[in-house]
């Protein structure tokens, strides 16, 4: 009996199947789908950190957008460890705040890639295999891909604008930081904000949040 089913074994080996029923080529095509869904999972997860971050780091400037903004820096009389935005509508020079507009956008495409990256791990667990649905009724699984293709573009182009306008416009604003009193965004982060007393660590915050979007 041992012999009759090495001989099997040994037939179904010769022949690219195997004795689970699986052939080797359908079991080869599994490690593609299975490389995907981890990648899509981690792209996810680095995704949905960064929006967390951005989220947290916003809400440190009392909800004001920083990208793209012109700040006017000054040291509060009598505290030489402290410093104050210029925000009165009647001075010469004071602060504009960033555009909420550019915010909301990286926001939302933060949210709309974490949520589209979770459809699209979905849609390759359940044409896993030999490509069938299934359950779910849907033939010819196939014709999923010039969608998906398609939205994978968009999701794509919109993504690079969100970090352009994400690098682009916190650099701008330390560019604002550095030609005040401050010297740097870093040093910035480590002092004392009159009105914002959230804002230690919003740079530190800010190159984790670049970091998970654009690697």
């Amino acid at each position: 009996m041992d012999e009759m089913i090495k001989l099997a074994e040994q037939y179904m080996e010769a022949n690219g199947e195997s004795i689970t029923g699986k052939t080797k080529k359908n079991q080869s095509k599994l490690k593609p789908e299975v490389a995907d869904q981890k990648q899509d999972a981690t792209k996810c997860e680095q995704i949905s950190k960064g929006a967390i971050f951005f989220s947290v780091n916003e809400k440190k400037f009392n909800g004001h957008c920083p990208l793209y903004s012109d700040i006017v820096v000054v040291m509060v009389p009598g505290k030489n460890d402290s410093f104050r935005f210029v925000t009165d509508i009647y001075a010469e020079k004071r602060t504009k705040w960033g555009s909420s507009h550019s915010c909301n956008f990286c926001s939302f495409m933060l949210v709309a890639s974490f949520v589209y990256g979770l459809t699209l791990i979905w849609f390759f667990c359940v044409c896993s295999g030999n490509g069938n649905i299934g359950a779910i009724g849907v033939p010819n699984p196939w014709r999923l891909i010039p969608p998906a293709l398609l939205f994978t573009t968009l999701i794509t182009v919109a993504m690079c604008a969100s970090a352009f306008l994400l690098t682009m416009g916190m650099r701008h604003f330390c560019h604002q930081i550095e030609t005040g009193p401050i010297g740097s965004c870093d040093a910035a982060q480590h002092i004392a904000w009159e009105a914002y007393p959230h804002m230690n660590g919003f740079y530190s915050l800010h190159l984790k949040t670049e970091a998970e979007v654009t690697r």
